[in-house]
C-alpha cells in the first residue's frame, strides 16, 4: 500500500517542490540559499528512500530502531552536514527540511486515497522524517567550532577556485555576456561585450543598449526567455539572444544572464544558401513542368510503377490507347485495365529485370474497346533508392495494318509477275511458232509458188497462181500460227487451196474454172470445210470467216 502513496508522490513532484517554493519565499530563505531544483528533487529521493527501506524493516514502527538504522538514515544525515558547511544555520534547514515534509502530506491529503490510507502513509513518512531529524540534529550538534570553520574555510576556497574559473570562462568564450538584475538593469558584462558594443553603461537596461526602446523588461522576457532569437542590430549584423534565469540554477537568484553571439556571418551565408536553393528550386520547377508537360504530351502512352507494381502515373496518351475517355479517373480505371490479359504478363517481365535493365517487344494489349497490338519498352529504375518502372506502350494498329496490305500487295506483284512470265513465255513461244510458220509457208508455199508463177506459160494459170501467191503472202501477216495450225491439221490440200482462193474474194464459178472441176464439186468443198472447222451458224460468212486463218502452212 505504501509503494502506491510513493508512486502518487512521485508523480506530484513538480507541484511538490512548487508549494515547497512558494512557502520558503514568503519565509523569506531563498535570498540566503544556493539551493537548486536539483537539491530539491534530491530531498524528496532520499525522503522516499528511506521510507521505503524503513518500511522492509520487521519493527518498522519502532522508533528506536529507526534511529539506529545509520545505514538508512545516513544520506540525509549528508545532505545536513553539506549545507552546514554552506553556512546554512540549523535553524534554516530545520525549517526548510519540514516545509518539505508539509508539501509531501498535503500532496496526499489531495489525493484520491481514502482518510484511512492518507492517515497511515502520514504517520509512517512522519516517523521515518522524526528519526532523521533527531540523527541530523545529533549530527550538527556534535560538530565542533574548531571543526566548523575548517570545513567553511575549505568551501569558501573551494567556491573562490570555481567562481575564477567561471569568470575565466566567461572572459574568454566568445559570446557576449551581460548579466541583469532582477529589474533587467546591466551589472556586469564580459570582455567580448565590452569589444562589441564599446563601454557598456552599467545601470542601463538592454533594451537601450539593443535599441529595444519600445519594449520593456517583462515584454523581453516574455519574448527571449529560455529561447534563442536571432535579431538585427545596426543594419550592419545579426545577433542570436537567449534570456537565462538565473533561478533556472539557484533558488535564491533573481538576476538573469543574457547570452549574444554574433551571426552575421551564419545569416549571410544562411542567406547566401536560401538563394541558392530558391534558384535551384524554381529550375527544379522548371525542369519538373518541363518534363511533365513532355510526359503528359508525349505521343506514347507513358505509365510509372513502383515496385510493388501499382500504377502512380499516366500521361493522357495512355488513356487514349486504352479507350479511357474520362481523363479525370483515368488512373484508377487504368489500374483495373493493368490487372488483366498481357497488362499482367508484361507488369511480371518488368519484375524479372535488373535495377537498369530494360526490355521491348510486341504485345496484344487488352484495352476497354478491344485488343490492340503494342510495341511496349519497359524499364527498371531507381530514384533515392526506391525502385520503379516505366512503361512506354506505341500503338503500331497501322503499321500492321501496313505491313498486311504491303504482304498483299507484294503476293499480288508476284502474281502478276508469274502471270508475266508466263504471257511472256507464251509470246517467245508464239513468236518462235510465227518465225518457223512463216518460215516454212515461205519454203513450202511462197517460193514454190514463185518458181511457178516464173515457170507457167500459160495466162489463166499464171493468174490463178498470182491470187494463191497474194492470199498466202496476206494470211502469214494476218493470221496467228496457232490458228493457221488448227485449220491445217483438219482440211485437205484441196480444200485449203479452196479456202485460199475464197480468201482471194474468188466466186465458186471462178473457183471451179482456176481448179477445172465442176461447180458442184466446189460446193460439196465449201460444205465439207465449213463442217470441219465447225462452222454450224449459216449465217456465219464463209469469206469472212477464212479471212482470219491461214491455211497455207500445212
Amino acid at each position: 500500500m505504501i509503494h502506491e502513496a510513493i508512486s502518487f508522490i512521485e508523480r506530484e513532484y513538480e507541484s511538490i517542490l512548487r508549494d515547497s517554493l512558494s512557502v520558503l519565499e514568503k519565509a523569506g530563505f531563498l535570498e540566503f540559499t544556493t539551493a537548486r531544483r536539483e537539491d530539491g528533487v534530491k530531498a524528496l529521493d532520499l525522503i522516499l528512500k528511506a521510507v521505503k527501506d524503513m518500511i522492509r524493516l520487521e519493527n518498522s514502527g519502532d522508533f528506536i530502531d529507526m534511529y539506529s538504522r545509520k545505514d538508512i538514515l545516513m544520506p540525509l544525515v549528508d545532505v545536513a552536514r553539506r549545507h552546514y558547511t554552506r553556512g546554512i544555520t540549523f535553524e534554516m534547514y530545520f525549517t526548510c527540511f519540514k516545509i518539505i515534509l508539509h508539501s509531501l502530506e498535503n500532496a496526499l491529503l489531495r489525493s484520491d486515497m481514502s482518510d484511512a490510507e492518507k492517515l497511515e502513509h502520514i504517520v509512517n513518512m512522519r516517523r521515518v522524517v522524526d528519526a532523521s531529524e533527531a540523527a541530523f540534529t545529533v549530527e550538527w550538534a556534535n560538530i565542533s567550532s574548531d571543526e566548523f570553520n575548517t570545513m567553511l574555510m575549505e568551501k569558501n576556497r573551494n567556491l573562490s577556485m570555481t567562481k575564477s574559473r567561471y569568470k575565466n570562462i566567461l572572459e574568454s568564450t566568445e559570446d557576449i555576456i551581460i548579466l541583469l538584475d532582477e529589474d533587467g538593469l546591466i551589472t556586469d558584462v564580459n570582455r567580448k561585450a565590452e569589444e562589441f558594443f564599446g563601454n557598456v553603461s552599467k545601470g542601463n537596461t538592454l533594451q537601450q543598449l539593443l535599441g529595444f526602446d519600445d519594449t520593456d523588461f517583462e515584454g523581453l522576457k516574455a519574448r527571449y526567455s529560455g529561447n534563442v532569437s536571432e535579431l538585427p542590430f545596426c543594419d550592419t549584423h545579426y545577433l542570436s539572444l537567449r534570456l537565462i534565469p538565473m533561478g533556472n540554477i539557484a533558488y535564491g537568484l533573481r538576476n538573469y544572464m543574457v547570452i549574444i553571439h554574433d551571426i552575421t556571418c551564419m545569416v549571410d551565408h544562411r542567406v547566401a544558401l536560401e538563394n541558392a536553393v530558391n534558384t535551384r528550386t524554381r529550375e527544379l520547377d522548371k525542369s519538373k513542368q518541363f518534363f511533365k508537360s513532355i510526359f503528359s504530351c508525349a505521343g506514347e502512352g507513358m505509365l510509372i510503377f513502383d515496385d510493388q507494381m501499382t500504377l502512380l502515373h499516366s500521361n493522357r496518351r495512355a488513356c487514349v490507347l486504352f479507350g479511357v475517355a474520362d481523363r479525370e479517373n483515368c488512373l484508377e480505371k487504368l489500374k483495373a485495365v493493368f490487372s488483366i490479359g498481357s497488362q499482367e504478363i508484361l507488369k511480371e517481365t518488368a519484375r524479372k529485370l535488373d535495377r537498369g535493365e530494360s526490355w521491348s517487344g510486341e504485345m496484344d494489349m487488352n484495352g476497354i474497346k478491344g485488343t490492340f497490338p503494342a510495341l511496349a519498352t519497359v524499364n527498371h529504375f531507381d530514384v533515392e533508392g526506391e525502385s520503379y518502372y516505366s512503361f512506354i506502350l506505341r500503338d503500331i494498329s497501322g503499321s500492321k495494318e501496313m505491313e498486311k496490305q504491303l504482304k498483299e500487295e507484294k503476293q499480288l506483284t508476284e502474281e502478276k509477275n508469274i502471270t508475266l512470265k508466263n504471257i511472256i513465255k507464251t509470246i517467245s513461244e508464239d513468236e518462235q511458232a510465227y518465225k518457223g510458220a512463216v518460215s516454212r509457208k515461205l519454203n513450202g508455199e511462197v517460193l514454190p509458188l514463185l518458181d511457178r508463177l516464173h515457170a507457167e506459160k500459160d495466162e489463166r494459170s499464171r493468174s490463178m497462181t498470182h491470187s494463191i501467191l497474194k492470199s498466202t503472202l496476206r494470211s502469214m501477216v494476218n493470221t496467228s500460227p496457232a490458228k493457221q495450225n488448227a485449220a491445217m491439221g483438219k482440211l485437205s490440200k484441196t480444200e485449203k487451196n479452196v479456202c485460199l482462193l475464197i480468201q482471194a474474194d474468188y466466186s465458186t464459178k471462178r473457183i471451179a474454172e482456176e481448179m477445172c472441176v465442176s461447180v458442184e464439186t466446189v460446193q460439196t468443198h465449201r460444205k465439207n470445210i465449213r463442217k470441219k472447222l465447225g462452222i454450224k451458224d449459216r449465217t456465219v460468212n464463209l469469206y469472212s470467216y477464212l479471212k482470219t486463218l491461214d491455211f497455207n502452212g500445212g
